[in-house]
């Protein structure tokens, strides 16, 4: 009889096991007041709706926020995940910062409660709404209201309500995170001009596109920041800029 091996099922058993844990997400906050029915999904597939502006994450997620059920829905922005995002942070142009924030108080169920903005679910489930909100330009948002079945808020109640929305931010977050530091590092900023002066969209015709003297709507400049200056912008300031922007 072959012995049993009982020594070496001993020893399996007390060898140490090291099981890899799966990484705990973070939480973030999508702040406009907080937002609640912002359905979200990021690049290591968390899904889900914001409550009270809150959402899950990785570092180093890209997350994706939509007005609506699904990511079939209206995309509102797209942007790294952290700890803090907002209608600023989501945009380096000061219009479609406070075009998104009226589009948000607009869609707000609760628009006596500026603490909080909580989203339409029935309205933003609704397919016509959807095809009226994927005509919608967050760059030239007055230009198409009109298609809209629902009244957006005013500019300067957009920018009383990102002034509340600072000061919140103020009182309830902090963050020692760095997301991006591009002091030294060689830049490139692509524009798409849509429209020309006169208001007329503007075409890429291909068939000029080699001639040195085509001027196409597509810009593109390359710069270095060699220097950092810490300075704060206010969200009426903010505005003043989107004025002279648009």
């Amino acid at each position: 009889m072959k012995p049993t091996p009982f020594p070496l099922l001993a020893l399996s058993l007390l060898s140490p096991v090291t099981l890899a844990k799966a990484p705990q997400p973070q939480i973030g906050y999508f702040i406009d007041s907080p937002v609640t029915g912002l359905y979200y999904e990021t690049s290591s597939n968390l899904t889900g709706y914001t409550q009270k502006g809150a959402f899950n994450y990785h570092p180093g997620d890209v997350v994706s926020f939509y007005l609506g059920k699904d990511n079939s829905a209206y995309l509102l922005t797209k942007l790294s995940g952290q700890t803090v995002i907002t209608p600023t942070l989501s945009t380096t142009m000061p219009s479609r910062s406070i075009n998104m924030t009226r589009l948000l108080l607009s869609l707000d169920e609760t628009p006596e409660d500026q603490t909080e903005i909580e989203l339409m679910g029935e309205m933003l489930a609704d397919p016509a709404f959807q095809e009226q909100l994927r005509t919608l330009d967050l760059n030239l948002l007055d230009s198409l209201k009109d298609k809209l079945d629902v009244e957006l808020v005013s500019v300067e109640k957009a920018v009383a309500h990102l002034n509340q929305s600072e000061q919140f931010i103020k009182q309830h977050f902090t963050s020692d995170d760095v997301i991006y530091s591009p002091l030294n590092r060689r830049l490139t900023n692509i524009q798409i001009k849509k429209r020309d002066n006169d208001g007329h969209y503007c075409i890429l015709d291909l068939r000029y596109i080699h001639r040195p003297r085509y001027n196409t709507p597509i810009g593109e400049m390359h710069y270095m920041i060699t220097h950092l200056i810490l300075c704060s912008i206010r969200a009426s300031e903010i505005a003043t800029m989107a004025a002279t922007s648009t």
